[in-house]
C-alpha cells in the first residue's frame, strides 16, 4: 500500500513525530513524506496527517477537509493551528465570530469533523472525538510516544480517504457504463 505522510517540517513537535514514524512505516508501506504542502493523493492509497497544536500545522486543516484521510492527533485543543489556518479568528467582527463558532471552543472542528479516521494518544481523546462527531468513526489509541508498529495495522484497516473513495467510485461507474 502507498501512503502519503502529511506533516510540518522537522523542528516542530508534529514534524519530529512524523520523522520518527516514517522510518517504521517504511516496513509496511511505500511512504512519501509531504512537508507543509498539499499532497498529490492520486498516487497513494492512504493519507496520514500528523497534527499538533502548532501554527506550522495550519496548512493541514484545509487539506483534511478537502481530501479526508487519517489524522494522528497529538493535541485536543488546536488554537494555534486554527489561527494559522483561519486568520479571521484573530479579527473582530462577524467573520471572526462565525469562524470561532464553526471551530468550537477547542478550535479543532476543522480537523475533527472532516477527517475519515484518527489515531490518538489516549482513551480520553478517543471518547472526545466520538462525542464531537456523533457518528461511527474509526479511532485507534496508540499512546505516547507514538510507534509505527502501533499505527500500521490501523492504517491497513482504515477506510480509504474520501478523495480516494470518490475516484474509486467514479472508476467503477465508468467501467460499468456501456461503451459508446
Amino acid at each position: 500500500m502507498r501512503l502519503v505522510l502529511v506533516t510540518p517540517p522537522r523542528g516542530t513537535r508534529a514534524g519530529e513525530v512524523a520523522a520518527g514514524l516514517a522510518e517504521g512505516l517504511l516496513e509496511a508501506f511505500e511512504v512519501t513524506v509531504c512537508e507543509a504542502r498539499e499532497p498529490s493523493w492520486r498516487d497513494h492509497d492512504q493519507i496520514l496527517h500528523v497534527v499538533a497544536d502548532e501554527a506550522e500545522c495550519g496548512f493541514v486543516a484545509p487539506i483534511a477537509r478537502r481530501l479526508g484521510g487519517t489524522v494522528l492527533l497529538l493535541d485536543w485543543d488546536l488554537g494555534r493551528l486554527a489561527l494559522a489556518a483561519y486568520p479571521e479568528l484573530a479579527g473582530p467582527g462577524i467573520r471572526g465570530r462565525l469562524r470561532a463558532w464553526r471551530e468550537g471552543p477547542a478550535r479543532n472542528r476543522g480537523i475533527v469533523r472532516f477527517a475519515d479516521a484518527f489515531l490518538v494518544p489516549d482513551e480520553r481523546m478517543r471518547a472526545a472525538i466520538l462525542r464531537e462527531r456523533n457518528a461511527p468513526t474509526p479511532v485507534g489509541v496508540v499512546g505516547l510516544p507514538v510507534h509505527a508498529s502501533a499505527c500500521i495495522g490501523f492504517l491497513e484497516r482504515s477506510p480509504h480517504p474520501r478523495c480516494r473513495r470518490v475516484s474509486l467510485l467514479k472508476a467503477l461507474s465508468d467501467a460499468r457504463r456501456p461503451p459508446g
